[in-house]
């Protein structure tokens, strides 16, 4: 499990985030339990930004049931998001949310994407002002910045 906020850097570049920002998963494939679909930790996000996690990728990140309770969710409510194609999942940047692996032979390929309240973040390009579309320039890195000078994968599983 995670929270996206920790993906939110440097954090003096999200303002509000709470209240500004919100992650979508728009399902590709069909997503079920037997294919590893998303859990979100009901009402987690009530708690705000639980600060837990390490600089580890979430791939390599080992949440313990002692370490739910030690943070105060294990005894909320799990709900597992089951979606078909061309359904979208919405949720808050503090809601506690993973996904177990897929050992199936059926996909789960997702298109991931966060939309902020551009206002409150210094990264990102805007799509919208005022009402009226904007041109897009060149597209920006908003995590990642590594990338530059370091291209090796970033996302070890």
């Amino acid at each position: 499990y995670h929270q996206d906020s920790r993906f939110r850097r440097p954090e003096s570049a999200y303002r509000e985030l709470g209240s500004s920002f919100v992650q979508c998963a728009l399902a590709i494939d069909p997503h079920r339990e037997d294919n590893g679909c998303l859990i979100f930790v009901e009402k987690s996000h009530l708690l705000g930004d639980l600060k837990y996690f390490t600089n580890k990728s979430v791939f390599q990140e080992n949440i313990s049931n002692e370490v739910l309770r030690e943070i105060g969710v294990d005894k909320l409510p799990i709900v597992k998001v089951i979606l078909n194609p061309g359904d979208l999942a919405i949720w808050h940047p503090y809601l506690l949310h993973g996904s177990p692996p897929n050992y199936s032979n059926i996909d789960r390929k997702t298109y991931l994407n966060g939309y902020v309240k551009a206002e409150n973040s210094d990264r990102g390009e805007w799509a919208f002002k005022k009402g009226i579309p904007q041109k897009l320039e060149e597209p920006q890195l908003v995590q990642f910045e590594e990338l530059h000078t370091r291209p090796d994968p970033f996302y070890l599983a």
